[in-house]
């Protein structure tokens, strides 16, 4: 998923796009979906991968159906920045994706 969305972010760049934007919405536990711990590596990365494209993006969470585990590895722990109704912040529980990776993904 992350290299399909890297070839479509290069063909847009390269066809002369100025700003890309994604809204992303997983869909955590659907059938047929990949482990919990693949879709947190995919998050851990996901965001360093877009840093080299002038991008917005945007990933949204269904909070009522995914477990407290998620919504802070995935959700908060992966973003540099987070919306709240003051607007958009700095999110003091982001964590590097080197450091994401190594401590966090493939621990309960």
């Amino acid at each position: 998923m992350l290299s399909a969305i890297g070839a479509t972010f290069q063909g847009a760049v390269q066809g002369g796009a100025k700003l890309l934007r994604l809204l992303g919405n997983i869909g955590w536990g659907q059938p047929d979906w990949p482990l919990e711990n693949d879709i947190l590596q995919f998050e851990g990365r996901v965001t360093e991968a877009c840093r080299t494209f002038p991008c917005v993006v945007v990933c949204m969470y269904d909070v009522k159906s995914l477990t407290g585990r998620v919504v802070i590895r995935g959700g908060l722990q992966t973003h540099p920045l987070t919306m709240c109704d003051a607007g958009v912040e700095e999110n003091r529980h982001f964590v590097p994706a080197a450091q994401y990776l190594t401590r966090y993904v493939n621990r309960p």
